[in-house]
Order: C-alpha cells, then structure tokens, then sequence
C-alpha cells in the first residue's frame, strides 16, 4: 500500500512540474504586458507632449523649411530608447477674409512616427511585438499681431548705381517719399522718450556717401561727396609689393592725383609723388595703391576681393569706420579712383522728419553695385541707436517698443566683384546682425530684377520664400514695399493648441 502510494506520488510531480510550465506562460505574459505596456504608455505620453511642443515652436519661428529638423529635435529630447523616427510637417496660411470673419493664421500639423525596441519579446510568451510604432499628431495656429502700439525704424538701402537711372531711381524716389509720408509723425520736443516712426537712408554703388559734415549729412560742402568703406583689409596681402599695407595707405590722399603720376612715383620719378609727403614714404605707398588698381583692368577699383579680411569685417561689423579707425578710406570726388565718389547721393541717418527724407529727390545715380557696403552701413545706423550699459529704464523700454528693419531695394547683381556680398553673408554677415539688434527684419526688393533668385538674398533673409519680392511693374513697387513693411511689423501674436 506505502509503495503504491509513493509511486502515486512521483507520478503527480510531474503532472505538477508541467501544469507549473504552463502556468509561467501566462504569468509571465502578463508581467511582460504590464511592464512594457506601462513603458509604452508613458512613452506615448511623452510623444504626444514632444509634439505639440514642436508643432508651437515651428508654428512661432515659422520658416518651413527648418520645421521638419525643428520637430525631430523636440521629438528625441522628450522621448527615450527611440529606435527611429518619421516626421512630417504641413504649413497653412488663411488670409483675413473681413467680409467672412475669418482672421488671418498661420497653421502647422506635425505629425510623428517613432518606432521603439521592445524589452521583452517571446515567440512562446505573449508580449508585444520586437518593433513598437507610436504615433503623435499636434496642430498649431499662429494669429499674427501687426505693428499695434510699436514704432518703425526703417532703413532704405537703395541702389544708386549707374543701371538706376531713368523709370526706376524716379520710381524709386518716389515710393521712398510715399513710404515717409505715411510713416513719419513729427515727435513733440519735449516728448524725449517716444520715438515715432524713424525712417533712414543709405543710397550705395561701389561705395556709400556722406558730406564733410559728418554725423549730421545734412548739408553737403561745396557740392562735395566723399565716400568711405565699411570693409576692412588685409595688411599683409602680397607683402613683398610694399613696406605699406592696404589700411596704412592714406587713400583720400592718393584720388588727387592721376593714375600716370601714381604710376611714376612708384617708379623711379618721386617728383611725381604727391607734394606734402615724404618722398621715400610716398614711393612705397604708390607701389601698395599700384598694386591694388592693377589688379582690374579699369585702374579703378579698390575693394579687391583678394585683398578683403572677411572674418575682420565681420567682427567689425558695428564700427563706423570712418570715425574708430586711423586708417583714411575718405574720398572726395576725385581723379585716380574713376568709379569712386560717382553719384550725387548722401546718407541720410534715422529721422522722423518727411523734409529730411525728401531730399531723396535731388539725388542721382551713378557707378557700380556692391549692396554690402550699404547693408554695413544701414546695420551700423540701426546698432547706434540701442541704448548702452547707461541708459534709463525708461529709454530701454521706450527702445523696446521699437521694431528695426532693413528693406534693400536692388535692380541688378553686383558688379563688378558679386562674390564679396556673397563670401560676407557666408561669413555671419547677416546673422550677426540679427544677433546684435534685436527683432532686426531684413527684406528684399527687386526692382526689375530677380533679386529671389540670388543665393546672397536668399542667405540673408529669414524667409527666402516671403522676404524677398521681385517687382517687375514699377507701379507696384510702393505696395510691395509696405507688403515688406508689415510682415517686417508682424509679431508673433497668439498661438494656439488645436
């Protein structure tokens, strides 16, 4: 009986030892189920917060073409153990519709894809799959804010090359004077804080131009132009040519005399040097001025891109370089540098004065194309007007109400040199800018000219797509102009989850 019982026994452990096995199965399935299910949930949590973070972000910035690269970023900095992700994108703008009640928006869909490894995964255990997809999907409008109770400082920089004259300076002139017009408001004297609308001019070809008078550039002297560089140079380019480099040479001094005198002093007749100037000083020097015009043909041009210190310019981008530096890039209306001082235009600094503006009218163009030198100098304007480390609260919060903005109003490439524009905007130019003055909006106008299709624009705007307008009809260009003008003004708004 003891024996059959034992035999019994032995025979139930092993009905046990299976009914066990197969009771691991499910236990485990559910262990695996609740721990990576959990994981899954709170990783689906996480994406659904990760995107409609990124749809607010690129709703906010607002650049297209950025909001795919934008998303992913918030996408892997909330969700862990991503294995790969899609992203998707979708831009839409609805135009204010008054007589329908619809405001104008601006609308992203982002939608996400992330696929995960999973923990526990068993051919024989019910569990998840090997690869988990979860999807998120967040929608984003934007309803823009224009201009409200903030100002407008505005600087033209306009092309006042030789290809100008005619339809388009004349059309030019008069959207300018049409714009001041509308924007202007005399600001009470005592009323020191409130800025107004403060528009400025900066008139360029190869160079831009100021009178003797300086700061002001009200009053030209003796129908006199001078033009300067806002570039700085190399010094020790080509060396060997001088014992002066390019920024030790006194231009101002050189445009008086002819390019045969200049070639002579460098020669072996110092008679031919200018009169003032040590002889042996001026030898060397004309050999450095030489070398300089002889590198174009027309005997005529000084900035040379060879000779251009692009990361210097840019590091100096805020300084006047007419006031900070020793070096004289000052040049009347001369006889050696043809091209040089060609044009009856001046600069005409922030003002909230029409007549001030009006003398656009009784400016010409002439000249070549270099659009950086008038882009450096129209950011320089912009820069001085921030208040410093001194100012009041009351003077940083009137200035804090203030929107900076640059239209540059182009009808043609650059000439002769359009790789320095280029090379500039490569180096920072434009984002430096937009580091240093805050809320800066940059804009383009062609005018008969396909300024959307150079690569320089379309680098140093924001928005390739809306920042740059090519007007072919003259008549449009004051309406594209303050089309410009009020998406430079529009603000951010309300943005909202939907």
């Amino acid at each position: 009986m003891r024996r059959y019982q034992y035999i019994n026994l032995y025979k139930q452990r092993g009905v046990a030892a299976i009914w066990l096995g197969l009771s691991l199965i499910p236990i485990m399935g559910f262990t695996f189920w609740a721990v990576e299910g959990t994981r899954y949930v709170q990783e689906s949590s996480r994406l659904r917060d990760a995107t409609e973070a990124a749809a607010i972000a690129v709703t906010i910035q607002d650049i297209e073409s950025s909001s795919i690269e934008m998303s992913q970023k918030y996408i892997e900095s909330y969700v862990r153990d991503i294995k790969s992700v899609e992203m998707s994108t979708t831009r839409f703008f609805q135009e204010e519709n008054e007589d329908e009640e619809l405001p104008e928006f601006i609308q992203y869909t982002v939608d996400s894809l992330t696929t995960h490894q999973s923990w526990f995964h068993s051919s024989f255990i019910p569990s998840f799959g090997e690869t988990q997809d979860i999807a998120g999907r967040s929608l984003a409008r934007k309803y823009p804010a224009y201009l409200g109770d903030k100002n407008i400082d505005l600087v033209f920089v306009s092309d006042f090359s030789g290809s100008m004259k005619g339809s388009r300076i004349d059309r030019l002139k008069e959207a300018v004077k049409e714009i001041a017009k509308e924007l202007l408001l005399e600001v009470e004297p005592d009323d020191e804080d409130d800025f107004g609308n403060r528009l400025a001019l900066v008139p360029y070809n190869l160079r831009t131009q100021y009178s003797e008078s300086g700061s002001s550039c009200y009053e030209k002297v003796s129908s006199a132009c001078y033009s300067d560089s806002q570039l700085r140079y190399k010094n020790n380019y080509e060396s060997s040519k001088s014992d002066y480099g390019y920024e030790e040479i006194d231009w101002s001094e050189w445009s008086a005399i002819s390019y045969s005198n200049l070639e002579q002093c460098a020669g072996s007749n110092k008679n031919k040097c200018p009169n003032g100037m040590d002889k042996n000083v001026a030898h060397e020097q004309a050999k450095r001025v030489k070398h300089v015009m002889d590198m174009h043909w027309s005997y005529s041009l000084l900035d040379i891109p060879d000779y251009i210190a692009y990361n210097k310019t840019i590091n100096n981008i805020m300084v006047d370089k007419r006031k900070e530096f020793s070096f004289d890039f000052n040049l009347r209306e001369n006889s050696l540098y043809k091209t040089i001082a060609r044009g009856d235009f001046e600069t005409i600094l922030l003002t909230n004065s029409y007549q001030d503006i009006a003398r656009v009218e009784d400016m010409s163009p002439n000249g070549g194309t270099a659009v950086y030198q008038g882009l450096l100098r129209g950011i320089q304007i912009l820069n001085d007007v921030k208040p410093d480390h001194n100012a009041s609260e009351e003077e940083i919060e009137a200035y804090e109400g203030i929107i900076p903005m640059i239209i540059i109003l182009s009808d043609g490439v650059e000439d002769p040199y359009p790789e320095i524009f280029q090379t500039l905007v490569n180096r920072g130019l434009c984002d430096v800018a937009r580091e240093a003055i805050p809320n800066l909006y940059i804009g383009v106008i062609g005018i008969d000219f396909s300024a959307s299709a150079q690569s320089g624009f379309q680098d140093c705007v924001i928005n390739k797509d809306e920042d740059i307008i090519d007007v072919s009809d003259l008549s449009e260009l004051i309406d594209k102009i303050k089309e410009l003008i009020r998406k430079g003004s529009k603000s951010n708004g309300v943005t909202k989850l939907y």
